[in-house]
């Protein structure tokens, strides 16, 4: 993962944060409207730090374990024979 996401990544998770006070708040004071906006913004926040999560992984390098892959047997072209 390189610097730019993960700093993404941490401002966001931030923000789910603040947002999930925030909607706490609204639902202590009965605004259901911005309670509902606010739970609708931290799942789209979710969303976008779960995908950045995965591209991340999935761009993260395999280490080498050191082995070379099973050699495929050669083709030497003969038919099979019968016996």
């Amino acid at each position: 993962m390189d610097a730019t996401t993960a700093q993404l990544i941490q401002s966001l998770s931030k923000s789910v944060t603040e947002l999930s006070v925030a909607r706490a708040e609204a639902a202590q004071t009965g605004a259901h409207l911005k309670y509902a906006e606010l739970t609708g913004r931290i799942e789209t926040m979710r969303t976008v730090i779960s995908f950045f999560q995965q591209t991340a992984q999935a761009a993260a390098p395999v280490p080498a374990t050191g082995e070379n892959p099973p050699a495929e047997k050669a083709d030497d072209g003969d038919q099979q024979e019968e016996s």
